[in-house]
């Protein structure tokens, strides 16, 4: 997986010197395949532009990259939603949607949509349930699902997922103000507008009123809220930041003082063992002292490697899905190599 993401990254950190733009074709592990401009590589991840907003797509979620180009990029095909909602809802709901560039709503009028007539109609008999609305649509080619509830407090919760992966999204909105609506729907997407939100105008917006239909479920905040992805996301930080030549980087980024702490106490030990053994190595009995620049180079790599594999192990000490062992450094190398053989369970 390192591997894979250094060469992705090599990709995007390698553009032309005419290209003003970088245009790019992702595919993705939750099924996604996305036409995009490329804004900025960060350490987590791509931040990314497509016509209907911008988000960010972290590298391992990232399976394949190609390039593209602004004419590719400008004649895709708008993205086909689903929405199902309660009739107190769903009318400006599918028509704060389809005003956002990009997007078009499954079932309205001139939507030539990928979903065929038996699927519609398993999905229909699934109203609301999510659950049952992704599996109507598992064979269909990716789809945001999205579904709306009322809240006893009269506010909105929306939820979005992906008919092919796990990426999910929700947010709160006051029925009452059009532009919380237009935020939580551009949220529900895991969706940042580009610029201005769209103006949204006639009898359908006119005495906005809050909807009578309820659903009992514990109170939220009434602030647009919308979480980070679900998957491998931060598994791909701890990655990322391992290779920053401090022990306990992203423990310390994310706050775990006792994972620094753990990997400061496993490295920093680890280093004067390991530079007294390659003293021994490139120096045996003291006779060469010529080799100290081989000393130190060996010295650093050893810190290197032990820091990046301890900052590996602490750093995903709560991750369940992260593997149960890494691998450290040997304790004693051989000549002219560098070895591995100690294994340290994460949990």
């Amino acid at each position: 997986m390192l591997f894979r993401t250094a060469a992705l990254m090599a990709a995007i950190l390698a553009p032309t010197a005419a290209q003003a733009l970088e245009y790019r074709i992702m595919t993705l592990s939750d099924g996604r395949v996305l036409n995009v401009e490329l804004n900025e590589t960060k350490a987590t991840g791509l931040d990314i532009t497509v016509p209907c907003g911008s988000t960010s797509v972290p590298f391992d979620f990232l399976i394949e990259m190609a390039p593209s180009d602004p004419t590719e990029y400008l004649s895709q095909e708008d993205w086909v939603i689903y929405v199902a909602a309660p009739d107190a809802l769903a009318p400006r709901l599918k028509a704060s949607f389809t005003a956002m560039p990009g997007i078009q709503v499954h079932g309205e009028e001139g939507v030539d949509s990928p979903i065929t007539e038996d699927q519609n109609a398993f999905a229909v008999a699934c109203e609301e349930d999510m659950e049952c609305l992704v599996a109507a649509l598992a064979d269909a080619p990716w789809t945001w699902i999205i579904t709306a509830g009322s809240l006893e407090d009269g506010s909105v919760k929306v939820d979005g997922r992906l008919s092919t992966g796990i990426t999910n999204y929700s947010a709160i909105y006051d029925p009452k103000a059009i532009e919380s609506l237009q935020n939580a729907n551009y949220a529900s997407l895991g969706l940042k507008p580009v610029g201005s939100m769209p103006v949204l105008e006639g009898e359908l917006w006119v005495d906005v009123k809050s909807p009578a239909v309820s659903i009992k479920v514990p109170k939220l905040p009434t602030t647009v809220t919308a979480p980070a992805p679900t998957g491998p996301s931060d598994a791909g930080q701890v990655m990322v930041q391992s290779f920053v030549p401090l022990p306990g980087f992203p423990s310390l980024s994310n706050g775990d003082m006792g994972g620094f702490g753990l990997s400061m106490a496993t490295v920093v030990p680890g280093t004067a063992l390991w530079a007294l053994l390659a003293k021994r190595n490139v120096n045996p009995g003291g006779r060469n002292p010529g080799n100290g620049g081989k000393l130190i180079l060996q010295t650093a790599v050893g810190y290197y490697a032990m820091s990046i594999v301890a900052s590996q192990a602490f750093g995903l000490r709560g991750d369940k899905s992260a593997s149960d062992v890494v691998v450290l450094p040997m304790a004693d190398p051989t000549e002219g190599s560098v070895g591995v053989q100690l294994a340290v369970p994460l949990r």
